[in-house]
């Protein structure tokens, strides 16, 4: 078993991460394990979750979003992505990053690339949005001059506008995927991870599409 993402909890003061087996653990900040989910039959790798102040979600990587009660582990709810995914296409397993926790409302990118929009309470689905025919949404942070969201997606791109309405295109501010978009509120930018450049592209709000680039490392930057 081997944990793909981590979670800090302010409420309980601690750690959860997604594993690649399917489960949540709760971790204290000795990174001691100090409880696990139980395993699900058919859930794998979780490779991006979400906490608030009930639950943990996460997106699984051939097409369900899971939540789980953040007190005790206990299953809460499952559903299947794919029931909102074109039936003229394979569901091919993949890593996508995009979920997202915003208002009242849960976000994440299907299987085939439309972001689903599902009610926070249960977990029922609202609206389904295709707003890139090629690519998946892998990340968003609010757009502080504009109100709405910057998103980054697989390819590259960065894009401007609102989850629930229209995004457009900024920016390509890498020739890989951006797995990661974070509001910098000390200096007032953006840190894009870059997968291509193997490092971050540092954005302004006012000019997004002029980024800086670090160079971290030989590898990818996953974020």
């Amino acid at each position: 078993m081997r944990p793909v993402h981590f979670n800090y909890d302010p409420d309980l003061n601690c750690l959860f991460a997604s594993t690649n087996r399917g489960t949540i653990l709760r971790l204290d900040l000795d990174l001691n394990v100090v409880a696990s989910s139980d395993p699900v039959y058919g859930l794998y790798s979780l490779y991006v979750s979400k906490v608030d102040s009930q639950y943990i979600y996460a997106r699984e990587i051939t097409g369900k979003l899971v939540r789980w009660h953040k007190r005790g582990l206990k299953l809460d709810r499952l559903v299947n992505l794919t029931a909102w995914s074109d039936p003229r296409q394979a569901n091919v397993p993949n890593v996508s990053h995009g979920l997202f926790l915003l208002g009242d409302f849960v976000y994440v990118s299907l299987p085939d690339g439309p972001v689903g929009k599902f009610r926070r309470t249960d977990l029922a689905f609202e609206k389904l949005s295709s707003y890139l025919p090629n690519s998946l949404i892998e990340s968003v942070a609010p757009d502080v001059i504009g109100h709405g969201h910057f998103a980054v997606d697989f390819g590259g791109y960065l894009y401007r506008g609102r989850l629930d309405g229209d995004l457009k295109t900024v920016a390509r501010v890498a020739h890989g995927a951006c797995h990661q978009i974070i509001f910098d509120e000390k200096f007032r930018r953006y840190w894009v991870t870059d997968d291509f450049h193997c490092g971050l592209a540092l954005i302004q709000p006012d000019s997004p599409s002029n980024p800086r680039r670090l160079y971290l490392t030989r590898d990818d930057v996953d974020g």
